[in-house]
């Protein structure tokens, strides 16, 4: 935990809600910079999503990296992490998820667009009621 000292008292600046360090200046050195935690790690910065090609006969490639605040939804990024790859030719026909990035919506707007997400569905929805583990028909 971090605190501040404010007047007397002592203040904990950071709490296990991203939405809080969404709203506070983490480092002077980077303004843009944010804390986040997610499971049992915390951190101050940013995300990275990384695009990688792994076909059986080929070598592993980067194909895309994807930055965002550290307070950012994966899920979020997929939408920009599929135009990339659109953009540049390299649309697979069946990406590999973790489960931050799998949702309900992103499963029905990749089959929009000719594609088949393989992952598991986000603990969110699962607990809602709103899927199936593996996310084949």
């Amino acid at each position: 935990m971090i605190h501040t000292r404010v007047g007397s008292g002592c203040r904990q600046l950071r709490e296990a809600r991203i939405t809080e360090g969404a709203r506070h200046l983490d480092s002077p050195h980077d303004p843009q910079a944010r804390w986040s935690t997610k499971r049992d790690t915390t951190w101050s910065g940013y995300k990275v999503h990384l695009s990688e090609d792994c076909q059986a006969d080929a070598p592993r490639l980067i194909l895309q990296v994807q930055t965002t605040p550290a307070t950012a939804a994966d899920n979020a990024t997929l939408d920009a992490i599929a135009t990339g790859l659109r953009e540049r030719h390299l649309t697979p026909a069946e990406p590999y998820l973790d489960e931050g990035y799998v949702t309900a919506e992103a499963i029905a707007e990749a089959a929009g667009r000719g594609t088949q997400i393989i992952g598991p569905l986000a603990r969110e929805e699962l607990l809602a009621g709103q899927g199936r583990s593996r996310l084949r028909p």
